[in-house]
Formats: C-alpha cells, structure tokens, sequence
C-alpha cells in the first residue's frame, strides 16, 4: 500500500500524516497483530526510487524475433511539496 494518510491520535488534538509501511502476520481473516506507520512531513519535497515493470510482450518481440532491452530497472521521481 502506497498512501498517505491523516491521523488523530485518540483523546488528543495532535494530527499526523503517516505512510503505511506494512502490516506483520496479517491474514484475511484477522486483523494484523503490528501495523508499521512513518510519519510524513507534507512541506518537504520527496524522490522515490520507483521500479520500472513491463506488461506484455512487444510485437516486435513477439512476431518478429526481436530483442527486448531496456536499461532502467528503476527511475526516481521527485514530489514537491
């Protein structure tokens, strides 16, 4: 999962934009027992490193023998705030 969100803390004013990290032993049926959270400054820019994931085959590959070659296997991308 790859979203921001706000949070509020029970019984409190204070209010935080959070990333989901990941979630430990969770399962369809139960709740996860740990949830990881990183909170998230939204005045600061942001670069991720993003992986580059092909779908489906080229028709040149395909119907014409041709050979696939792409040198980025990741790209950055820059947020600003």
């Amino acid at each position: 999962m790859n979203s921001v969100m706000f949070l509020q803390r029970e019984g409190t004013d204070i209010k935080r934009h959070v990333h989901h990290q990941g979630s430990a032993g969770a399962t369809p049926s139960q709740p996860p027992p740990a949830c990881g959270l990183m909170r998230v400054d939204m005045t600061l820019k942001v670069r991720v490193k993003v992986p580059v994931r092909l779908v489906g085959t080229p028709i040149g590959v395909k119907a014409m023998g041709g050979v696939l070659d792409f040198a980025h296997r990741e790209i950055e991308i820059g947020m600003p705030a």
